[in-house]
């Protein structure tokens, strides 16, 4: 089976971005623990316009698909369909689609009217969490027989080092680049104002940083707040439980999904349960009860790589 990766989340050649990396994580599991011929296509690779990644780039799309012939298109994000759009005609290999959230919940028209076409032209539509496939049924009529939820899985290094952990600082994780409205930085900075009226702490912005680096400021963290107005299904928040950080979060994306699986994920209604919730943490030597093997079994990239072989199966 030949399967062409068609994104706009993914790290670049150099890897000075790390944008999409858990996509790139998917694809490298898939291409060493199966015998998929893979090929990735990156809109988002180098410099350009909007114009040039998503309109010029259907040429190079077509000569893809003419040279690779693949048996399935797995198109990441809903925006990333737009060059397929102009390709159908010339091709007949089947179409995947994971939505990874802002493509679906996010404020953008344009957007989400690319996303709906492309759910229309998918075979399958991989909804990443059970308020986007919501979404998708409900409000944009996808057939609930063509849409499977699976959310993106976590890479084993960061459970491979999880017992080795130690907590030493105060630290307290924002795990996004603060520009980012949907983030809410305003929202986790008011929380650490709160929260240094009792614990002195030091606040690390997860931006601009490897995968070893994220993993070490993990191990060396006390705790990451999420304060997102919306989400997915929040990937750093798998990746921080399966280091052995805790994570208090708003009730948003699949959060308490996720918390069914572990001890270590705290979902609160309001500003003054984060607070006291931080505090806790904070003034504990105490480590959560965890058993890791509930959810390594069920955000492992292993096991969600088994499911998206089934769909491809199917």
């Amino acid at each position: 089976m030949k399967v062409l990766v068609l994104t706009n989340m993914y790290p670049d050649k150099e890897n000075k971005s790390m944008k999409g990396i858990f996509v790139k994580e998917q694809v490298e599991y898939l291409k060493a623990s199966s015998s998929i011929n893979y090929e990735v296509l990156n809109l988002d690779d180098g410099k350009g316009t909007a114009l040039k990644k998503y309109f010029f780039s259907a040429w190079v799309l077509a000569r893809k698909l003419k040279e690779f012939s693949p048996d399935i298109v797995h198109v990441h994000f809903g925006l990333s369909f737009l060059p397929m759009l102009f390709c159908l005609p010339f091709t007949r290999s089947k179409i995947v689609m994971t939505l990874h959230g802002s493509d679906v919940l996010g404020g953008s028209k344009v957007v989400k009217m690319v996303t709906m076409i492309g759910c229309l032209f998918s075979d399958k539509v991989i909804s990443v969490s059970p308020e986007i496939c919501k979404v998708l049924t409900k409000k944009m009529k996808v057939p609930l027989s063509k849409v499977v939820v699976i959310p993106c899985g976590v890479a084993l290094a960061f459970f491979e080092q999880s017992k080795v952990l130690v907590k030493q600082k105060k630290v307290i994780i924002f795990p996004s680049d603060p520009v980012r409205k949907e983030k809410n930085y305003d929202y986790f900075d008011s929380i650490i104002k709160e929260v240094e009226k009792e614990q002195a702490v030091k606040v690390e912005i997860l931006k601009g940083l490897d995968r070893k680096q994220v993993i070490k400021l993990f191990h060396s963290a006390k705790l990451l707040l999420l304060t997102s107005d919306r989400e997915g299904s929040p990937q750093v928040v798998k990746e921080a439980i399966a280091s052995g950080l805790p994570v208090i979060s708003r009730d948003v994306g699949d959060v308490r999904l996720i918390a069914a699986h572990t001890s270590r994920l705290f979902v609160v209604e309001n500003k003054a349960d984060m607070v006291r919730e931080s505090l806790s943490i904070l003034k504990s030597d105490a480590k959560p009860d965890e058993n890791y093997s509930e959810f390594f079994d069920t955000y492992s990239q292993s096991s969600i790589c088994k499911r998206i072989l089934e769909v491809y199966q199917s």
